[in-house]
């Protein structure tokens, strides 16, 4: 414990709220929010107003997504470049596999997988952030107030109320 190191005992041990977290887990939730913002485009309500060719909206999630995953990486963003890292390795992974050939046959299995990997891009993102958040915890003691965090690696810092 942080207080035991100092010689004091810890009169409050909290964690972080999920609520805290949400940026993190919206964040996290990316690749399935532009999946469902690109399906609504194609439902029958947007049918009335064409702008864009089928063929279009269909290869426009993984466009959007991959837009996403360069914005997450120039502002630093883990969770949103996590999240649509894997939603867009995750099916080129099982055509890679599927054994067909580079073709456009590949690019429709690819297109028709994807959201897949986006569904399974942000279940693995969501519970990589709840075990970070469940990984934090702050002690109050005499000294001050000790946090320590780390999934892999542990460490423990101690902000004194006196400076």
């Amino acid at each position: 414990m942080v207080g035991e190191k100092q010689g004091s005992t810890a009169y409050i041990k909290l964690r972080p709220s999920a609520i805290g977290f949400g940026r993190k887990y919206l964040l996290a939730l990316t690749p399935l929010t532009i999946l469902l913002a690109s399906r609504l485009m194609l439902s029958p309500a947007w049918a009335e107003y064409p702008a864009l060719p089928s063929w279009a909206l269909e290869i426009l999630p993984p466009l959007l997504t991959l837009a996403t995953l360069i914005l997450a990486w120039v502002l630093r963003s883990p969770e949103a470049a996590a999240s649509s890292t894997i939603s867009l390795a995750f099916p080129l992974f099982l055509v890679a596999t599927s054994g067909s050939p580079a073709s456009i046959d590949a690019l429709r299995s690819y297109l028709r997988l994807y959201p897949y990997g986006a569904v399974v891009a942000s279940v693995l993102t969501l519970l990589a952030v709840e075990i970070r958040r469940l990984s934090y915890s702050y002690e109050i003691t005499q000294v001050g107030v000790g946090i320590r965090a780390g999934v892999w690696r542990r460490q423990e810092q101690v902000i004194p109320y006196t400076s």
